[in-house]
């Protein structure tokens, strides 16, 4: 088996992380779309990294949009972990303040 990474990053990463952002953006729950558009996001991700291999300015752009895709998701993850850990907690001690506790 041939290890598929994009920039040393596991394309089944990124394709999962692309996918969730597809799935919150479109509010998809249903496992059928989320087939296909994981199947398609494949398949372009692959085509991608052949260019990428054959082209040098292709290779070097692709290579800036994969880089600012991945920030981007690290930063949206990293907000969504901090909202849901810091959400609860923040509630309570509003609760608490309201209650004048």
């Amino acid at each position: 088996m041939v290890d598929f990474d994009v920039y040393g990053i596991a394309a089944s990463i990124l394709i999962a992380a692309i996918v969730q952002v597809v799935k919150k953006l479109f509010g998809i729950e249903k496992t059928e779309p989320i087939i296909i558009i994981s199947l398609v996001v494949g398949l372009v991700l692959s085509v991608c990294v052949k260019l990428a291999t054959q082209n040098a300015v292709f290779d070097e752009w692709f290579g800036v949009i994969i880089s600012g895709l991945l920030v981007a998701l690290a930063a949206m993850g990293s907000f969504d972990f901090a909202t849901k850990l810091v959400g609860p907690v923040a509630e309570r001690t509003v609760a608490r303040l309201s209650n004048g506790k």
